[in-house]
């Protein structure tokens, strides 16, 4: 196991990369919050503390990121998001999920049978999925 945990000297490293390289950007940030606190018109716009952070951060991200559950719904509808998941597994682990309807009963229209296969194609487990479950 410890050759799996990081010295003091390695860990001290890895957080001076991470410091420089994400710098710049939590500066422009930071300055990006606080023209927005004035465009509200904020008393704590020129002032701002390290405890008003977290409010400010919460507030740009609920105006500037509004999503239009219209436009994801072609992204986020069940077979892409399947096909993703099991895209996924296979680079991840080397499994193929594969749907399998005529080898089990199913109690719904909706639920599906599945074999996980190895990379040899050999089945290693099977399983129902109910997404509206």
């Amino acid at each position: 196991m410890l050759t799996k945990v990081a010295t003091l000297e390695e860990a001290k490293e890895l957080l001076e990369k991470l410091c420089s390289a994400y710098y710049n950007v939590a500066v422009q940030e930071l300055e990006y919050i606080k023209r927005f606190c004035k465009e509200c018109d904020a008393q704590e716009a020129d002032d701002l503390k390290f405890w008003d952070l977290r409010y400010w951060i919460k507030a740009v991200r609920d105006v500037s990121c509004t999503i239009n559950e219209e436009s994801m719904a072609a992204y986020l509808s069940l077979p892409t998001v399947l096909d993703g998941l099991f895209n996924l597994t296979k680079t991840l682990f080397g499994i193929r999920i594969e749907q399998v309807d005529h080898l089990a009963l199913v109690w719904h229209d909706d639920v599906k049978f599945y074999f996980v296969k190895d990379s040899s194609h050999n089945p290693i487990a099977y399983f129902y999925l109910d997404p509206y479950a």
